[in-house]
């Protein structure tokens, strides 16, 4: 589960890790295409301004005309029939320059509003820009101020310089943006928007020209060249380009004009290009580009509506030229504007576009990659699920074979249940899949059947040396009796005390030899061959086990009359009892004594106290002990280290018998025996009273309150 989920995390964090830089880059390119649609919305509203402040120009330069040519009336001294003309033509040149100045102060201050709302998430060259749009918004009042009074040429020189400060702010809407086709439309936009301004420039200055080359100032005749029948005639004509630029100014703005729709044409698309062809293609685009082509060939705007030294006119009405030129070229700059005016709203288009599609895309990149790790963790658990159950399974059947199948096997095998020669059939791991768990089941199951083949063969082989140590111990018992028989005899006829001695020494030493044959049927689980029918009194146990070991006159015997053993248990408490003893002589020094003492338990049966003044054995040796005696082992190689031991494990497992080892005070080692109620009984009641007892039971009662605790 772990791993898997390892896994799971890995993919997902790397799924997570790519699909979030694709949702930041979305998102990135997005907040790049909002702040482009803001700059083309500003951009937007700069041609418009830009336009705006463009009509103004233009009407302001007619005003300046007409003031020109009040000032040389006045100083003609005119009469009032000329004066009068000029001055009801400069009234409504002001209130066209009013109206246009109202119109360009209404799109002045939507333009310093969006201008102001570029704010620090711009880089700085746009604040820049947008602040100097935003300066030259409030600069419009002191423009018009400085502007009163001053000739054509400083009129359209300073509207124009801060016209170019919106054309400069326009070029910078692709700063943050990599679309190229919005990159061609906003250089397309650039030229384009210059080029109008220079068409607004030269109909600017044509228009002053005209305007004072065509309107008479002089209110007497005078008969001199160029005007020989003496009819009104006008002193400026001739100064009439001088007051609008002059000449360069005229061919500058034709040349920045076609260099311009040059530039235009190459950054704009076909059907855009087309568009501006197709528009511009009238009589009123005729009459204008004329008009312009003549000024400056000739240099003298009169020829537009006379002769001038011998030279043939164009043949425009006197009255009507300058309206008509200015009608021509307004309608001209309207074509363009139409043109830049989808240009812009393409730019805007476009720009808002791109923002919609990076913010789908990032919605879009962000619902595959939420369902892609999704689709992981589905997969995963799917995947984990055919790993997990599987191996939960083999996991649990294990543990089942391990502690129930297989030990039940044995235990069969043991008790001879199971067929031995026959090949080990076992149940299958509940696992049917083909892949490496399912051939991890097989095997199981192979081991499983050669551990249950071993356990039968163990089994077989246990069986064959419990047969082997019962044929042994069946062999030598009556040998041991015969020889048993023949010392008996011997000691009857004996009456030397010496060889007596000896003869009493070869029958302990049989004795012994009885009980070593008696432990291999203990070893095999085999019933002693010595039983009784009647009980037989304790303290005929304690000697019959004293009298079975070699030291048998170490041992001192203090043991409550009238207390009776179960005859059939009778043999294995004398033989359990042999075994303590003999070890307790052994292990202790032979200048010293065994002590036996045997009473009643305060709760229920007989204790047995055997108590020897040895060195004794360290604390964990005897909790192994102990544990020994409470779960008898196996028959294995330790079996013939400690068969004392094991056979008192045995016996008193076969008998319901507890014992427990405890250290001496001050030294040695004591054996607890508990003989249960059901092995026991009395000749007659015990007397009531600690005087009814050995001389020993002061001691043994101590020990009988330190045992009550093992005794069940």
């Amino acid at each position: 589960s772990t791993r898997l989920a390892a896994v799971f995390v890995v993919a997902s964090v790397t799924g997570l890790v790519f699909g979030g830089l694709r949702v930041a880059n979305a998102a990135t390119a997005a907040t790049a295409y909002s702040r482009t649609a803001q700059l083309a919305a500003l951009a937007d509203q700069n041609t418009v301004f830009a336009q705006a402040m463009e009509n103004e120009r233009d009407v302001s330069a007619g005003v300046a005309a007409y003031s020109a040519l009040a000032a040389a009336a006045t100083a003609g001294k005119a009469a009032p029939s000329v004066t009068g003309p000029i001055n009801v033509a400069l009234a409504h040149q002001n209130a066209a320059l009013i109206a246009a100045e109202q119109a360009t102060d209404v799109q002045a201050a939507r333009a310093g509003s969006l201008a102001g709302a570029i704010g620090s998430a711009f880089p700085a060259s746009i604040q820049s820009r947008a602040s100097d749009v935003s300066a030259m918004v409030g600069a419009m009042p002191g423009l018009r101020s400085e502007l009163i009074g001053q000739p054509t040429s400083a009129v359209i020189a300073n509207y124009s310089s801060a016209i170019g400060a919106l054309f400069v702010f326009n070029d910078e809407i692709t700063s943050g943006s990599a679309d190229a086709q919005i990159a061609d439309e906003v250089r397309a936009l650039g030229a384009l928007s210059r080029a109008k301004d220079q068409a607004s420039q030269l109909r600017a200055f044509v228009f002053s020209a005209l305007v004072e080359a065509s309107v008479n100032n002089a209110a007497t005749s005078k008969r001199v060249a160029g005007n020989p029948s003496g009819t009104p005639y006008n002193s400026l004509g001739q100064q009439a380009l001088a007051d609008a630029g002059g000449l360069s100014m005229l061919t500058t703005a034709q040349g920045l004009e076609f260099a311009d729709l040059a530039a235009f044409d190459n950054a704009a698309d076909p059907a855009t290009a087309n568009a501006y062809l197709a528009s511009v293609a009238g009589q009123p685009d005729t009459n204008v580009q004329l008009i312009e082509d003549f000024i400056s060939e000739t240099g003298d705007p009169r020829q537009t509506f006379q002769p001038v030294d011998g030279h043939a006119s164009l043949g425009f009405s006197q009255a009507t030229v300058a309206a008509t030129w200015y009608s021509n070229a307004s309608n001209q700059i309207g074509q363009m504007r139409t043109i830049e005016a989808q240009l812009v709203s393409a730019v805007v288009a476009r720009s808002q576009s791109m923002q919609q599609q990076a913010m789908q895309s990032a919605v879009l990149t962000a619902m595959i990659t939420g369902g892609a790790v999704l689709l992981v963790l589905l997969a995963t658990a799917l995947v984990g699920r055919t790993l997990i159950n599987p191996l939960r399974r083999l996991q649990a059947d294990a543990l089942e074979i391990a502690a129930v199948r297989l030990p039940e096997r044995v235990a069969a095998a043991a008790a001879g249940t199971e067929p031995g020669e026959e090949p080990a059939m076992v149940e299958p791991v509940g696992v049917q899949s083909t892949d490496e768990i399912g051939r991890v089941a097989r095997a199981f199951d192979q081991v499983h059947a050669e551990a249950v083949r071993l356990a039968g063969n163990e089994a077989q082989l246990r069986g064959s040396l419990n047969a082997m140590f019962i044929s042994l111990s069946r062999r030598s018992v009556p040998l041991i009796d015969r020889l048993s028989r023949m010392i008996d005899s011997l000691e009857q006829s004996e009456d030397d005390p010496d060889q007596l001695s000896h003869l009493f020494s070869m029958d302990h030493l049989v004795t012994r030899m009885r009980r070593n044959s008696e432990n291999l049927l203990v070893l095999a689980g085999e019933e002693p061959v010595r039983k009784w029918s009647e009980p037989v009194p304790l303290g005929d146990v304690a000697r019959a086990a004293s009298a079975e070991i070699e030291q048998y006159g170490r041992v001192t015997l203090t043991v409550q009359p009238g207390i009776m053993v179960s005859g059939q248990a009778a043999a294995d408490v004398v033989h359990l009892l042999a075994e303590l003893l003999e070890n307790a002589t052994l292990f202790s020094p032979r200048n010293t004594q065994v002590q036996v003492a045997a009473a009643d338990a305060p709760g229920g049966g007989v204790l047995i106290e055997i108590r020897d003044e040895g060195v004794g054995v360290s604390a964990s040796r005897l909790a192994e002990m102990n544990w020994r005696l409470d779960h008898p082992p196996g028959v294995d190689v330790s079996v013939s280290r400690h068969m004392g031991l094991f056979a008192v494990s045995r016996l008193a497992a076969r008998r319901g018998v507890r014992v427990r080892l405890r250290a001496g005070a001050p030294q040695g080692l004591t054996a607890l025996v508990w003989l249960p109620g059901t092995l026991t009984s009395h000749e007659q009641p015990p007397t009531v009273g600690m005087h009814s007892r050995p001389q020993a039971d002061g001691v043994l009662l101590a020990d009988e309150m330190a045992f009550a605790e093992a005794i069940p």
